[in-house]
């Protein structure tokens, strides 16, 4: 029995050796497999980085050799030469686009015909800038660069068809950029957010409140989740959705809205920047809306404050100031104040915009309103019939804005001809 018992000790002790024996075969194994699947992520890990220190590289000398280009182009502007500066620009590139197909590199000329068309769509030449993005679209597509490239030619031929009003050509390449991007980055990047901002701008304009609503809110709920409730871009998003709101008269949400972006914009901005600015114009026209005149009053005072500040006496945005201005006084019969406020936007639109524009148009038919309140028939008779003028020119007579203003003249006429 004692020996029986010692021989199954022994065989039950060789059990545990064979087992021990297994387990660390497996366990070698297992570590070998490990050793040997990190050597190969640790060479291929390599391989990458080499490819993208090589990458790296490329893109930087594409950047140098496109700033040389794009510096020489705007150095050989006369800045003694006298007349427009965006003339001098345009007269700069246009002498420069033909060597834009003569650079060697495809990745040079794609992205100084990128950036030239962005410049070219600031200053109003759409063809120009089309031709141009749509020639550093065709250099992406047939040298397969890459997806995040592809995507921002799409966008920004998405942007000048916007411009345009070309706003079917402006969904469709805005979309295909958002479908790249969400490809690449995922549904939750910022450039994606961006890219909804910019489909909801394209519906915005053509008056789906509701489809531009849905895509401002995708794309601020990305901005709050990745940068944070107080990112500039966040501020943006808060005012988009504020200018949809005001447009369905759901006055209380957009006063939250642009209030949510000024609280950013002051933050981050400065309290005299002109995004603050803009946000200050939005919540005054709400207020003006809802009938608290002092409350608007003041916001547009706080708004042409920092655009006299930021931008000049003669700026179209200071002008814009003084036409809100002098809306509020002539609601409160102040009528000497508004009169003032109105004459300065005048001067500026005139100066600016020269005398056969819609905002002339606008504050000639403000100025009659006011001389009609005080009943000063001629005078009011003489300023609308100006604004007939501007319009009959610009829209022709079944213009709904032309027959508004014969309309008035109409009333004036009465009441001049019942003295």
């Amino acid at each position: 029995k004692i020996k029986a018992t010692v021989d199954a000790e022994r065989i039950r002790q060789a059990k545990i050796y064979i087992v021990i024996g297994i387990v660390a075969t497996v366990i070698f194994a297992l570590l070998s497999a490990w050793a040997l699947h990190a050597e190969r992520q640790a060479a291929a890990n390599e391989k990458r980085a080499i490819a993208g220190e090589a990458k790296a590289k490329e893109q930087a000398e594409v950047a140098k050799e496109s700033l040389k280009f794009l510096t020489g182009m705007f150095q050989s502007t006369d800045p003694t030469k006298k007349g427009n500066k965006d003339l001098k620009v345009l007269d700069a590139i246009r002498d420069k686009i033909p060597e834009i197909k003569k650079l060697k590199k495809w990745q040079v000329r794609a992205t100084i015909s990128r950036d030239i068309g962005g410049v070219l769509d600031s200053l109003g030449e759409y063809s120009q800038a089309l031709e141009l993005l749509n020639y550093a679209h065709k250099l992406n597509l047939e040298n397969n660069a890459e997806p995040e490239d592809i995507a921002t030619t799409y966008n920004n031929i998405g942007y000048v068809y916007d411009t345009q009003g070309n706003y079917k050509a402006a969904l469709e390449n805005l979309q295909k950029a958002l479908a790249i991007w969400i490809n690449k980055f995922g549904t939750d990047h910022p450039d994606v957010a961006t890219s909804y901002n910019n489909i909801g701008l394209v519906y915005y304009r053509q008056g789906f409140n509701d489809k531009a609503l849905a895509n401002y809110q995708k794309a601020l709920a990305i901005q709050l989740k990745k940068l944070g409730a107080d990112h500039s871009l966040v501020a943006t998003s808060y005012n988009n959705i504020g200018l949809i709101y005001t447009g369905q008269g759901k006055y209380s949400k957009a006063l939250a809205n642009y209030q949510n972006a000024l609280a950013i914009q002051l933050k981050k901005l400065g309290s005299d920047h002109p995004d603050v600015a803009r946000s200050y114009n939005n919540i005054g026209l709400i207020y003006y809306r809802q009938g608290f005149n002092d409350k608007a009053l003041a916001n547009y005072q706080n708004a042409l404050a920092i655009w006299l500040k930021k931008l000049g006496a003669d700026h179209p945005n200071v002008a814009t100031s003084y036409n809100n201005i002098g809306l509020i006084y002539t609601e409160q019969d102040k009528y000497s104040e508004a009169l003032a406020n109105y004459q300065n936007a005048l001067a500026i639109w005139l100066k600016k915009l020269g005398a056969d524009h819609p905002d002339v148009a606008t504050s000639y038919i403000n100025i009659a309103v006011v001389y009609y309140r005080q009943g000063k028939y001629n005078d009011a008779a003489s300023y609308m019939h100006k604004a007939k003028d501007i319009f009959l020119k610009k829209y022709g007579e079944n213009h709904q804005n032309t027959k508004d203003v014969i309309l008035y003249l109409q009333q004036i006429e009465a009441k001049m001809r019942k003295r």
